[in-house]
């Protein structure tokens, strides 16, 4: 198995893949219509890969494998459906996922260090662009300023402020990161976008983006703490959690003297809502999805359930349980715990030793988010987040990339390494 194929490395495709990432990340906020741009560029990427030679590792057959078995469970599904044309958009979808995650897999395997780069820059400008315009739009700044808030709540150039919030939390955690290791200006330019994309993540008013933020965060303290084991680190963090919090505290007192967000807070701030009690509430609707999943072993079909319910159930596993029956349920489950398990081995061997190069810092905040995230899919339908699917191949290709880089020069990478044969 090789990181980077020898002919490969020397391809005029292979050298222009970091710059198409670049643009291809970039254009990751603008899904508010679909097909957005980021999938007409994945797929037009998916064709540049394939003719620049690029793979997906042998070790990831197993995962490969569930992805296989959960859309072939989408296919069995079919038996029961009574929309086909929704269906088979829906499967589609479901299957343009997969092929999402296969791509970064792919790109990440090639050379995971200078993907890195690419992927940062391209996802920092995304978020920085999308959370400007959510902010403006909330604040009245902008002309139509409607079309980029939904119930009041901002979502930029997203549909869903459920979705808005969580694709920020990622490069919030970059961005911070950054902000301890950056000097002089960069310092500077950290801590600004660092402000905007944590007001843009509060103006989404979605609890479940604050709470995954707030928890990715911690496992992402925990997971270097443990890996690191420096004292000197674990008072740098306490430190600067210490200063975060303060400047959270004014930046949300000063925010909450605009009568529109202290009314949007108050209401958001309550942990049950309406829409959640109920038979046909939330958690009601999570019931009965338990117990149609549970009749019907084969699945009601792709897209189903929100005809069946008139609500989805916001929970994944349940959803994938009712639509695609329990193969689908278990095989989708299995495909998200399986790469978690792949991240945690990776993280336990790598411990003991600084975190000084940007893969390794790549992959601790990829983990962080991914396992807070399969957490968050309890109380959420994340089944067609794309930044789901593209973190799990960013982690599964710069782990395998890494592992390959170790096999070869026998030590850990450190800054700057060179992928190679293996």
């Amino acid at each position: 198995m090789t990181a980077i194929d020898p002919v490969t490395a020397s391809d005029p495709l292979a050298r222009k893949l970091p710059l198409l990432l670049l643009i291809l990340m970039i254009s990751a906020a603008f899904v508010v219509v679909e097909p957005s741009p980021f999938d007409v560029l994945a797929l037009l990427m998916v064709v540049v890969a394939a003719l620049a030679g690029l793979r997906i590792p042998h070790g990831l057959a197993f995962p490969v494998m569930l992805a296989i078995l959960f859309l072939l469970a989408n296919l069995v599904s079919f038996v029961e459906v009574r929309d086909f044309a929704k269906a088979s958009r829906y499967a589609a979808i479901s299957a343009y996922m997969f092929i999402i995650w296969g791509l970064f897999v792919a790109l990440f395997y090639h050379d995971a260090e200078r993907m890195f780069r690419a992927f940062w820059r391209g996802y920092l400008i995304a978020a920085l662009v999308t959370a400007l315009i959510g902010i403006a739009a909330f604040l009245h700044l902008l002309p139509d300023g409607e079309l980029f808030l939904k119930h009041g709540r901002a979502k930029g150039l997203f549909k869903d402020p459920n979705v808005y919030g969580p694709f920020l939390v990622p490069v919030v955690l970059y961005a911070g990161t950054k902000l301890f290791s950056s000097r002089h200006w960069r310092k500077l330019f950290y801590a600004i976008s660092l402000a905007v994309l944590l007001t843009g993540l509060l103006l989404g008013f979605s609890r479940a983006a604050w709470g995954n933020m707030i928890v990715a965060t911690l496992i992402l303290m925990t997971t270097r703490l443990v890996v690191t084991r420096s004292l000197r680190l674990l008072v740098s963090y306490l430190v600067a959690a210490g200063v975060t919090i303060g400047l959270l505290l004014i930046g949300i007192t000063a925010l909450l003297q605009i009568p529109t967000v202290a009314g949007m807070m108050e209401q958001r701030a309550t942990l049950i809502q309406s829409y959640d009690v109920g038979e046909t509430g939330r958690f009601g609707t999570q019931k009965r999805a338990l117990l149609l999943g549970l009749e019907k072993p084969l699945g009601t079909g792709p897209g189903e359930v929100n005809d069946e319910f008139a609500r989805y159930p916001h929970n994944v596993y349940l959803l994938t349980l009712v639509e695609n029956g329990w193969l689908g349920m278990v095989s989708f489950t299995a495909f998200l715990l399986l790469q978690i398990t792949i991240g945690f081995h990776y993280l336990r061997s790598i411990s003991h030793r600084p975190v000084s190069n940007s893969v390794d810092e790549g992959i601790l905040i990829v983990f962080a988010v991914l396992l807070t995230t399969t957490m968050q899919s309890l109380f959420i339908d994340t089944l067609h987040w794309r930044h789901l699917f593209f973190l799990l191949g960013v982690l599964m290709g710069s782990i395998y990339w890494a592992r390959s880089m170790h096999k070869k020069t026998g030590v850990a990478i450190r800054g700057t390494a060179t992928p190679a044969n293996t």
